[in-house]
C-alpha cells in the first residue's frame, strides 16, 4: 500500500450536519464522481478540530505539527476498478496555517479519499 501523503491525529472534534440541496451542490463534484447519499439524504458538515503531530510523507512537518482548522465539505463517492470509493469534497479549509489550505488543494484537486 504506498505510504500516504499526508497523516495527522484529529483531536477536539465538532461535526455539524445539515441536510443539503443537491441542485446547489453539482457544480463542485469532481469529474467522475456523484453525491452520496445518507439514508437518501445528501449533506453538508461543518467541521471543527485540531490537527496534531501532522506528517507530510511520513517526515515530520516542523513547526506545522499542531493548529486548529475549521473545513466546509460534502461527500461524494466512485467506482474506481470495480470498486466504490467514497471522498469528500472541501468547499472551504480554514486554518491559521494558509500554506496548508494550498499544499491540499493541490495535491487532493479539491477531494480526498476516505480511509474508513
Amino acid at each position: 500500500m504506498p505510504r500516504s501523503f499526508l497523516t495527522a491525529s484529529w483531536r477536539d472534534l465538532i461535526l455539524s450536519n445539515w441536510r443539503a440541496y443537491p441542485e446547489y451542490m453539482h457544480p463542485f463534484i469532481p469529474d467522475g464522481a456523484e453525491l452520496d447519499p445518507f439514508q437518501g439524504q445528501h449533506y453538508d458538515s461543518l467541521v471543527w478540530l485540531r490537527f496534531l503531530n501532522l506528517t507530510v510523507k511520513g517526515l515530520p512537518a516542523f513547526g506545522h505539527r499542531a493548529f486548529p482548522e475549521v473545513n466546509l465539505r460534502f461527500y461524494v463517492r466512485r467506482v474506481v476498478n470495480g470498486e466504490l470509493r467514497r471522498e469528500v469534497v472541501f468547499l472551504r479549509e480554514m486554518t491559521p496555517r494558509r500554506w496548508g489550505e494550498r499544499v491540499a488543494r493541490s495535491f487532493t484537486m479539491n477531494h480526498i479519499e476516505l480511509c474508513l
